[in-house]
């Protein structure tokens, strides 16, 4: 879920932008979201969008040195769950069918999940078409930001796209902007299946029925909205559907 920076930065970025503050909720709904890899697109579709880039760009040196800094401190918390995995395992041992009969289940539920995302086809970034909306959309996610993660806003009417212009390792509501804003009427994000409503799954279809599947941190404001607005007839109107 979005902490209060971020929720004010984007509220005044779209206040101050195309939209009013009529048009506006009280609390600003949204999630950060990243795409999975994108495959490479024909060459001659890709000169056509003017050759752009296809990956997010590289973490930015300091923060990378920062991490190296740091790597004392990953490994201490890296012994101090082997351990804590090896006492947890200790402790199994003594509840072994109770224990079997957990894994059993939650490795069924997370089968279950894997076929459920596969048949839905939100195991892969988009629909496969680059010649459609969904694909040229791609085809300039990274143009206009490389960096790795968009806060996907939902006001009425609209999906707004935000987030810093360039790569950063930290601050990303302080750097952020309003990189593309897509009305109701281009695109909506869908409901995703029952089973799979706390799988961080967003899919963004657009109006030529093709679609891009984006992912999302759990509990995601996103997913909420979905489910308060939806069972009532989506009153506000926000870019949504069943």
């Amino acid at each position: 879920m979005l902490d209060e920076e971020d929720r004010t930065r984007a509220k005044d970025l779209l206040r101050y932008g195309r939209f009013t503050e009529e048009l506006l909720p009280s609390q600003v709904v949204g999630e950060w979201c990243e795409l999975g890899s994108l495959p490479k697109p024909p060459p001659d579709v890709h000169a056509a969008a003017g050759n752009g880039r296809l990956r997010p760009g590289h973490v930015p040196w300091g923060f990378a040195l920062l991490m190296v800094l740091a790597a004392p401190l990953w490994a201490a918390v890296l012994v101090y769950a082997l351990v804590e995995g090896a006492l947890t395992l200790l402790v199994a041992a003594f509840r072994p069918w109770k224990n079997l009969k957990r894994a059993r289940r939650s490795w069924q539920k997370s089968r279950a999940e894997r076929k459920a995302v596969a048949d839905h086809g939100l195991d892969r970034v988009f629909d496969g078409d680059w010649g459609g909306a969904a694909g040229q959309f791609l085809l300039r996610y990274y143009t206009l930001s490389t960096h790795s993660k968009r806060l996907v806003v939902l006001v009425p009417g609209a999906i707004a796209f935000l987030g810093p212009t360039e790569r950063v390792g930290f601050g990303k509501a302080k750097e952020m902007q309003v990189l593309q804003v897509l009305t109701a009427d281009q695109a909506v994000v869908e409901a995703p299946p029952a089973g799979l409503r706390a799988a961080g799954i967003v899919r963004v279809r657009f109006a030529d029925d093709t679609w891009v599947v984006l992912r999302s941190d759990t509990p995601s404001d996103i997913h909420a909205l979905l489910e308060r607005e939806l069972p009532r007839g989506n009153p506000e109107g926000y870019a949504l559907r069943r």
